[in-house]
């Protein structure tokens, strides 16, 4: 399908050629071939604006084989309400959209169900919020295993660059962390860190290093396994209680409440509870 910009840009274009041809008789159009190159050249350069101005007012449809998919393997989504649904699902297609997928192995393209599930993660935790496509940060890059970069030269598994808005996972991972509730999710632990770096005015918690004893009692991972599993040499208390507010919601509430109640206001939904989650998702426009 072509995108609005192509469909705005396609009948000029076809104009453009028609309008050369006879200027050749007549000199005349010079100034509306101008006038027309000059308009097609500022679509090819605002496009992706464009584009997700469009698709904001005009979601594209999933196609139903991913909802399927996305329902059977991500339990935030199949708890919701149907209109909810309907909200994550638009916001799920046009973050795709706004985003570049770099898949660094052979295969051309990364599939679309990797893609699907990854954005689910992203989107989870910004569901409550009006701002989610993580602005400043455009490319999602996916290896198959653990990676090293010039700025970590050393195997690890998720990593994110403020400079060049950019994300790197390591699938292997990450699929682990999406799929088994038994292991660490590395999309929750990086885009937590997003989250907190693009709202530099909300307060999160000053842990001392007690906090690590409560946090593993939460989720069942000591320090050393969530260092581990990323692959760094060390790893922030309050990214790990991100992670485990939305993973192990209802042990996050027993061992630390008051800590839950203030990620429920500052991430403005409370996973413990969908009609509770729902009734605050409803009160943006």
């Amino acid at each position: 399908m072509k995108s609005f910009s192509m469909r705005i840009a396609s009948p000029l274009v076809f104009i453009l050629a028609l309008l050369i041809v006879k200027s050749a008789e007549d000199g005349s159009y010079k100034m509306i071939i101008f006038g027309i190159v000059v308009f097609l050249a500022i679509i090819y350069i605002l496009h992706p604006q464009i584009d997700l101005w469009w698709a904001k007012r005009n979601p594209p449809t999933m196609n139903p084989k991913l909802e399927f998919f996305l329902r059977q393997h991500f339990g935030f989504y199949a708890r919701l309400s149907p209109q909810e649904q309907e909200r994550f699902r638009n916001r799920l297609m046009i973050y795709m959209m706004d985003k570049e997928f770099i898949y660094m192995t052979k295969e051309e393209k990364m599939p679309e169900d990797v893609r699907v599930l990854i954005t689910a993660q992203i989107l989870q935790l910004t569901f409550g919020l009006e701002e989610y496509l993580t602005k400043d940060f455009d490319r999602i890059v996916i290896y198959k295993h653990a990676f090293g970069t010039p700025e970590l030269q050393f195997l690890h598994s998720s990593e994110i660059h403020l400079k060049d808005g950019v994300t790197i996972f390591d699938l292997e991972r990450t699929s682990q962390g999406i799929f088994d509730n038994k292991h660490y999710n590395l999309i929750l632990h990086e885009y937590g860190n997003i989250f907190r770096i693009q709202n530099p005015n909300i307060i999160f918690p000053d842990f001392d290093e007690n906090i690590w004893e409560t946090l593993a009692e939460i989720r069942g991972f000591d320090k050393e396994y969530i260092i581990n599993f990323i692959g760094k040499p060390e790893v922030n208390a309050v990214q790990v209680s991100i992670e485990h507010f939305f993973k192990a919601p209802q042990h996050f509430d027993a061992l630390l409440p008051k800590i839950y109640e203030e990620y429920v206001r500052i991430f403005n939904q409370d996973p413990l509870e969908v009609a509770n989650r729902t009734l605050l998702i409803n009160e943006i426009v």
